[in-house]
């Protein structure tokens, strides 16, 4: 899956509002990210990279595996450094003491951190809702980590074990691809924490360049899955091992919910609530490209930006905030060094083939029809795909475009009615047609 688990993010479905699949995806988040850093732009943005080389002039970035230099005159002035964990007063002692606690009012539940360790919330649209750390976030992460996320349970999932047994699969076919090794050390069973039964294996994935080993706890209330995932290098787990069951032993549902049960609780309107409206053209820095929204070709459409090189904007009108659709979603992934040089109809295969797997897992009691999965399409130029299919039953289609820009895959999905998807499958063109990269 050399695209990442991101390439995963799925969108549409009213009664879910959003699906983001990213249980799956936290351990090769945490993975690629434990030695990035932030890299703070003047532009507003910020970019997750490993420092390759530095100079009075520019700094080198390991961006996904690939080498990106940013000059100073692009840089934020550097921060003043942060308070050092020697110098943390004694009041934040006495609260570390007790473990910190993060409370998700939105989908109820609530989770104490390892005594000592500092809590970071998780960014819109990105995987985890909360990482522990040991260290204070300072831009780089480190492990040990323990992360939660939330995430929606495909339609045949009925218990925490179900989703584990799942998801397994998943990562030895992730380690597969990527030449990784992916070894089960305690074999998924049930467990009870605080009355709610949950889930719990361990695992280690060892890669070229790093190895990591993981305890996953997984709990299902309704069709929300709550995963709590606590990773060091394989010699340091077990020592932190009891940090880990410290925290996932303090973990607890709570009630009322905001959000009747057996619901998506993270709706539409309030991710987009998140980013900036912004009419007209659209700027994107890297990948460098555009997107033009004319007014008077394009009736009621406009952007919202979101400060997430991942995910970077949604395409909405007036009306999806009151139907949840229609929408235009956006992922950007970077293409691996060693896969540029192949022919790109046989990478896009590969995409089509896990994206088509990851829907059919996902849709599993409904009637998918795949309309188009997978043809060249001519756009500007660029090499570029599509893919079209619908969910009669819950009256849902999209129209996926994958284009290829240098080193990264941009994949813009159109999300909408069966009945309105002429008319804004012709707006979701018009829109493409207007990309231009430098």
């Amino acid at each position: 899956m050399f695209l990442g688990p991101f390439a995963k993010f799925k969108m549409g479905n009213p009664k879910i509002k959003i699906c983001l699949f990213f249980c799956f995806s936290l351990a090769f988040f945490l993975m690629g990210n434990v030695n990035a850093e932030i890299i703070r732009l003047k532009s507003g943005k910020s970019v997750e990279g490993k420092i390759i080389e530095k100079t009075n002039d520019y700094l080198k970035v390991d961006v996904g595996g690939v080498a990106v230099t940013y000059f100073n005159d692009d840089l934020e002035k550097p921060e003043a450094p942060r308070v050092s964990r020697d110098t943390v007063t004694a009041t934040q002692f006495a609260q570390e003491s007790l473990g910190e606690l993060y409370v998700n009012e939105e989908h109820g539940f609530e989770i104490r951190g390892p005594k000592g360790w500092f809590k970071n919330l998780g960014r819109p649209n990105s995987g985890p809702a909360v990482i522990f750390t040991r260290h204070l976030y300072t831009g780089q992460m480190r492990l040990p980590i323990l992360g939660v996320t939330v995430d929606t349970a495909p339609a045949n999932i009925a218990t925490a074990l179900d989703f584990a047994n799942f998801i397994l699969p998943q990562y030895q076919a992730s380690a597969d691809k990527t030449q990784a090794q992916f070894k089960l050390i305690e074999p998924p069973h049930e467990i009870e924490i605080n009355g709610r039964k949950g889930a719990r294996y361990v695992f280690q994935m060892l890669g070229k360049d790093r190895a990591m080993e993981s305890i996953d706890c997984k709990f299902l209330r309704g069709n929300m899955i709550i995963s709590i995932q606590g990773m060091d290098t394989p010699e340091a787990f077990q020592a932190d091992l009891a940090d880990f069951q410290e925290a996932v032993s303090s973990f607890k549902f709570r009630e009322p919910q905001k959000v009747p049960e057996g619901t998506r609780t993270r709706a539409l309107v309030d991710v987009l609530a998140t980013g900036q409206k912004r009419y007209g053209k659209y700027e994107n820095r890297e990948p460098s490209f555009s997107l033009d929204i004319a007014k008077d070709a394009h009736s009621g459409w406009y952007f919202v930006v979101f400060n997430e090189p991942r995910a970077p904007f949604y395409i909405v009108s007036d009306a999806t905030f009151k139907k949840n659709l229609p929408f235009i979603s956006s992922m950007v992934s970077v293409v691996p060094a060693d896969k540029l040089t192949e022919n790109k109809e046989k990478i896009f295969k590969e995409v089509a083939a896990e994206n088509e797997q990851w829907e059919k897992n996902t849709w599993a009691k409904e009637n998918i029809n795949f309309i188009n999965n997978g043809s060249p399409l001519a756009l500007n130029g660029f090499a570029a795909f599509e893919r079209v299919l619908e969910i009669p039953n819950q009256n849902i289609k999209y129209h996926f475009v994958y284009i290829f820009l240098d080193k990264f895959l941009l994949q813009l999905g159109l999300n909408t009615t069966i009945e309105d998807y002429l008319q804004d499958d012709k707006d979701f063109m018009n829109i493409i047609r207007t990309l231009t990269a430098k």
